[in-house]
């Protein structure tokens, strides 16, 4: 692989590409996989205007990619040219955080890097332009364990946000939350087996999850 990779973050582009940023050392590339093999190239530029380490991110209506950590961007895509801009900081750091795209084109977004209040509170944005509008709205009804370095949140294709574990042993609640208005019902589902340090999730089809960290993986 050209780059040491941490603190990384993987999207799929709609042409089937992938864009792979960086945290550790600023690097973006984008990855086109063939029949027997990958290929690596820079993006341009190659650099984020800042660095953003374990953010949560999503593909907005109007087809630019958001990305939300300490601070906030949204990127517009052109071949292999990217263009970044600089737009309203989520009230709470969200680096190690999870969340997406809600159906209405909304971000919600929940957890963070520190095991207090912050993890467990959530916010909805909404984009206008360059400029995203954040509502504070319910937060996770738990531990803030349970928030803290959730990276495997995603929103499912039937529109709940999923999450499953944190950073540490007594987060291992799997929690899922529906979104109406800025209105949040959260709803314990069951309980992970393991904790979840910086794991990842994908959603799979009937609204099935497949979880990975480190060597455990599984299916809710």
């Amino acid at each position: 692989f050209p780059v040491t990779i941490e603190g990384e973050n993987l999207t799929t582009l709609p042409d089937g590409r992938v864009l792979l940023y960086e945290g550790s050392n600023d690097r973006t590339l984008l990855i086109t996989a063939g029949p027997s093999d990958i290929s690596y190239i820079d993006a341009s530029p190659n650099t984020l205007p800042i660095t953003m380490g374990h953010p949560v991110q999503g593909w907005l209506p109007d087809g630019r990619l958001v990305v939300v950590s300490t601070q906030t961007l949204i990127g517009t895509i052109n071949g292999n040219n990217i263009s970044w801009v600089v737009s309203t900081s989520c009230p709470s750091d969200r680096n190690t955080g999870g969340g997406g795209i809600l159906p209405d084109g909304r971000i919600f977004v929940t957890g963070g890097p520190a095991n207090n209040a912050a993890a467990s509170s959530a916010h909805i944005g909404t984009v206008t332009g360059n400029t995203i509008s954040w509502t504070e709205v319910s937060r996770l009804p738990t531990s803030t364990a349970a928030g803290f370095y959730v990276r495997t949140g995603i929103v499912l294709p039937d529109g709940r946000y999923f999450q499953s574990g944190g950073g540490s042993a007594s987060g291992s609640e799997i929690w899922t939350a529906t979104v109406i208005n800025n209105s949040v019902d959260w709803k314990l589902e069951n309980y992970d087996p393991y904790g979840r340090y910086l794991a990842t999730a994908v959603p799979l089809s009937n609204n099935r999850v497949f979880v990975f960290s480190s060597s455990v993986s599984f299916m809710a």
